[in-house]
C-alpha cells in the first residue's frame, strides 16, 4: 500500500513537471492525465484496502468495517469532487495536486506507522 501511493505522488509531481516543462499540452490534457491517474489509483487501492481490513479484522468484525469503508467511499467520492471543482476554480491545478501530493504523503507515513503481524503466529 505504501509503494502505491509513492508511485501515484511520483506521477502526480509528472503531471506538475508537464505543466511547466510543455506549455503546449495545455490543461485540458493534464485535468485528463489527472483523472485517468485518480482512476486508477481507485482501481488499486480499492481492492488492496479491502484485502488488507480483511487481514486486520476477523470474520464478525469484517462484515461491519467493509460496510463502513464502503459508506466511507461514497462519500468520499462526492466530497473529494466537490473539493476539487473549488480547489480548480479558485487555485489552480497546482494546488490540486500539492494537496493531493500531501494527503498521499501522509496516508504512506500512516500505513508505515501500523506494526506488522501474522494472523498465524509467525513473526513478520
Amino acid at each position: 500500500m505504501i509503494f502505491i501511493r509513492l508511485f501515484f505522488i511520483l506521477c502526480l509531481i509528472g503531471i506538475l513537471i508537464a505543466k511547466y516543462g510543455t506549455p503546449e499540452l495545455g490543461l485540458s490534457a493534464l485535468l485528463i492525465s489527472y483523472y485517468v491517474l485518480g482512476a486508477s489509483f481507485y482501481a488499486v487501492n480499492i481492492p488492496v484496502r479491502s484485502a488488507f481490513v480483511k487481514e486486520l479484522f476477523g470474520n464478525e468484525a469484517y462484515a461491519r468495517v467493509n460496510s463502513f469503508l464502503e459508506i466511507e467511499n461514497q462519500v468520499a467520492a462526492v466530497v473529494t469532487g466537490l473539493a476539487a471543482i473549488l480547489v480548480l476554480d479558485r487555485f489552480g491545478l497546482d494546488s490540486l495536486v500539492l494537496a493531493n501530493i500531501a494527503c498521499l504523503v501522509l496516508a504512506a507515513l500512516s500505513t508505515a506507522a501500523i506494526e506488522p503481524w501474522c494472523k498465524l503466529g509467525v513473526d513478520a
